[in-house]
């Protein structure tokens, strides 16, 4: 057993679509880490008391406690976590347009639009993880010859060990990008980070739907064949 989970995760990590999937938890983790660390900082610039900016922080948190589920129960019955997955990357971009707002956007700082922004960012973030997640699992479970129940395991163990990656990431190459360019700056970076992501997110599913338009399409064809020789 522990020779096949061993053999498992080795096949996974030399999976593309797995790497991928993991690749956007990390990111999802490190725009967490990011504003958990540094939020506090640029809330000085607004004056607000220690419970106001603990307050700030629920506008992040309490959507993504919120968003986690519903995405899940999405992903589980009702969208493709491949469709999940860019709309969680385009929430994530949106939102760092508020947060700041973005350096390159004619602006004032606006503690308002930085409310909302984290709010949509919580939305945003709940999105990529719960279809990074359910993407690991079914790219392993193709990918990999194991059961589920060990596909699952091993998957588990590296998601977590990505977000935690991510996790530590965000707040260790943040704060030299805020040293360097400031909040803002920073914001702007993750915005291109996203928008790489969100690329990434569109190939894969252009990809998936050429597949599944090719099965369909053989399918369509190994019946034809086999009406046409039943009627000879």
């Amino acid at each position: 057993t522990s020779q096949s989970s061993l053999s498992s995760f080795k096949e996974m990590l030399s999976n593309s679509r797995v790497l991928l999937a993991l690749f956007g938890t990390v990111f999802g983790a490190v725009c967490q880490g990011f504003i958990e660390t540094y939020l506090e900082t640029y809330l000085d610039i607004f004056g607000l008391s220690v419970s106001q900016i603990g307050v700030s922080f629920l506008a992040m948190s309490v959507p993504y406690m919120l968003a986690t589920p519903l995405w899940g129960w999405l992903a589980d019955t009702k969208l493709l976590p491949e469709l999940i997955s860019p709309a969680g990357n385009i929430l994530i971009f949106c939102s760092f347009l508020l947060i700041g707002p973005a350096s390159y956007l004619p602006l004032e700082p606006n503690l308002f639009l930085t409310e909302i922004g984290l709010g949509v960012l919580g939305v945003g973030t709940a999105a990529t993880l719960t279809a990074t997640f359910a993407l690991a699992q079914k790219q392993a479970l193709h990918a990999v010859h194991c059961t589920s129940d060990e596909a699952q395991s091993v998957v588990s163990g590296l998601w977590t060990s990505a977000f935690s990656f991510g996790s530590f990431l965000g707040p260790t190459i943040g704060g030299s990008l805020v040293d360097w360019l400031g909040f803002t700056g920073a914001t702007a970076i993750l915005q291109g980070w996203s928008a790489v992501m969100l690329i990434i997110d569109v190939f894969v599913l252009c990809s998936k739907l050429g597949r599944q338009s090719g099965l369909e399409l053989k399918n369509k064809g190994n019946w034809e064949r086999d009406l046409y020789q039943r009627i000879e």
